[in-house]
């Protein structure tokens, strides 16, 4: 009987108060969310190269226009070094409005489950997030900022909405 191979690699990720680390040691983001569309191995591993000389080591990426680019994305990702915060779409603007919604909330928590299960063994997937800008940018961008207990008020039904599913997602 012979195995598949397979590359492999383990990182420790963690948020301890308002900081990062990886591997034990305090680390800055400094994240990209632009990446081309339609591209083979060879464009992706040029532009994580790219990245990385401009100074960014961490992506952040929707799959939603690119998921035929989802497992290239992410080999690359492992193997340059890049850390990977995958979008497991929970709560986007549409799905929010459904989330009561008992039936469509299993199904939404369903699908989160199945991308965290299809990508969490890639070294580069560190940290996953529900949506892009749905509670605000500063929100989305710098969600410890909950930590000095600004909650604005005009969002806090999207707010307790994130936060079940944030509780739904500590599962994995």
């Amino acid at each position: 009987d012979e195995g598949e191979k397979f590359k492999f690699g383990f990182r420790e990720f963690e948020v301890r108060g308002r900081d990062f680390y990886l591997n034990g040691k305090k680390i800055h983001l400094f994240i990209n969310d632009q990446w081309p569309n339609s591209i083979t191995e060879e464009d992706a591993r040029k532009t994580a190269k790219l990245q990385k000389d401009l100074g960014f080591n961490a992506v952040r990426m929707d799959f939603s226009a690119k998921e035929y680019d989802s497992e290239i994305l992410m080999r690359v990702c492992d193997e340059e070094g890049l850390l990977f915060f995958p979008n497991v779409r929970g709560v986007s603007g549409g799905s929010y409005a459904l989330w009561a919604n008992p039936e469509i909330r299993k199904n939404l928590e369903m699908q989160m489950r199945s991308l965290i299960y299809r990508w969490r063994n890639h070294a580069s997937a560190v940290m996953w997030y529900l949506s892009i800008n749905f509670l605000g940018y500063s929100w989305d961008y710098h969600p410890l900022k909950i930590a000095d207990g600004y909650i604005n008020p005009n969002n806090m039904n999207k707010y307790q909405t994130c936060l079940e599913a944030v509780d739904f997602l500590r599962k994995y």
